[in-house]
């Protein structure tokens, strides 16, 4: 497939759903992977199973919506110089 060794990997929304499948994917490839996520125990049962399989996970609890919704926009590739993100959780407004 693909090697994330020696990567950090930040997903938002990885709680559930999508977000928590691409964590996990990113930690089975070697990813030290962040979860962020609005709620603690749905973030602490993410790391808790990327650790009982054997990778590195770590979280913080935040609502990053607005942001990743500017950070997706046209207008942050002059800031970022990327307008690719992966925001696996809740769009903004919900």
């Amino acid at each position: 497939m693909f090697s994330l060794q020696n990567r950090t990997a930040v997903v938002t929304g990885a709680g559930s759903g999508i977000g928590q499948a691409i964590a996990e994917l990113f930690a089975r490839q070697g990813a030290r992977v962040w979860i962020i996520e609005r709620d603690p125990t749905a973030a602490a049962a993410t790391v808790k199973a990327i650790r009982e399989a054997g990778g590195l996970a770590d979280s913080a609890v935040a609502d990053v919506a607005a942001a990743a919704l500017y950070l997706a926009a046209d207008e942050s590739a002059m800031v970022t110089g990327s307008n690719l993100l992966v925001d696996g959780g809740w769009s903004a407004g919900k």
